[in-house]
This record gives C-alpha cells, structure tokens and sequence, in this order.
C-alpha cells in the first residue's frame, strides 16, 4: 500500500510539473505574439524571466505628462519671438490646461493603475533556421494584457505612454483639431 501511494504521488507530481511547464501564460503569449508581430521572417518565439518591475496609476502618469509639457513650454518660451513660437508656445499652454482638466476629472480614479512593466528574456529561430540569441527586453501591458510598447535595453519604458490614459489621445486629437 505504501508503495502504490508513493508511485500515485510520484505520477501526480509529474502531471502537475508537466503542465506548469507546458503552457505558456496568457502574459507569456501576449508578449511572444508583440514580438513576432513586430519582427517580420521570426518564426518561433520562447519568452521566460518574466518580471514585474512597475505599475503606474493615472496620477503617476498625468505628473508625467505635466513635467514632459512643462519641459517644453519652457523650452519654447526661450525660442525667438516668431509667429509659428508664439503659436507653439500657445499650443503647449492649452494642452497643460486642458491635462489640468483631465486631471480634475480623472480625481476618482487616480490611484487605478494603467499599466504594468514587465522585463522579460526572449529568444528564437527566424524562418530561414538561423537562432536568434537570448535577448533583454522590457514591455508595458495594460490591465486587460495586452501589450502596448516594447523596448530594448536602455530605452525609457516611460516615453509615450501617455497612450494607457483613458480618453488621453482623444484629448490630445481635440486640441490638434481646434489649430
């Protein structure tokens, strides 16, 4: 009896390995699919070392925003006084003005986060059998998992991402309209 039990708890623990180890996460697959969709003749994809480095919430990423458009407010105010200056200057003031409205109305929500970072290992073999070699990659996925950039080692995983705020380019869509 003693040994059926062992022998049964060694076959279930085998079971239980193999299908941890068979099936790729949902996380897992959304990143291999960003990976191949963006790398034409990549045939197969093996992704491991998944690992969260950051959430960010609206209010971390509408202080964000602010400072990149304060940045350069600034920076066109010290441009010369030419109409098409003063017509940035001006485009850059009623975008922070209207970030400083989103940011009234996002208040309830601020705290929710918007999207995760993930680093990660990528490897894989291109269509012509050549391998591609274990690579460092980092990418930002909504809450709903779906990825929205990826990035090499060393690029700014926070450029650009103003894109996970809720209605953010519609926002910014409206202003372009209004020039």
């Amino acid at each position: 009896m003693k040994k059926l039990t062992i022998a049964f708890l060694a076959v279930l623990s085998a079971i239980v390995l193999a299908s941890c180890a068979s099936e790729p996460t949902a996380l897992e697959k959304a990143l291999s699919d960003s990976v191949v969709a963006g790398n034409p003749g990549l045939e197969k994809v093996e992704i491991s070392s998944v690992v969260l480095r950051d959430s960010v919430c609206v209010r971390q990423e509408l202080a964000r925003r602010v400072r990149l458009f304060e940045t350069k407010l600034s920076a066109e105010k010290k441009r010369n006084s030419t109409p098409k200056q003063i017509a940035a200057v001006q485009h850059v003031s009623d975008i922070l003005e209207a970030l400083q409205e989103y940011s009234l109305r996002m208040e309830s929500s601020s705290d929710s986060t918007i999207y995760y970072i993930y680093d990660f290992e990528v490897a894989g073999k291109m269509s012509d059998g050549a391998a591609v070699p274990r690579t460092e990659m980092s990418a930002t996925v909504d809450c709903s998992g779906n990825v929205l950039r990826l990035f090499t080692p060393g690029s700014n995983v926070y450029s650009g991402m103003g894109i996970a705020l809720p209605g953010y380019r519609e926002l910014l869509e409206s202003l372009h309209a209004s020039e």
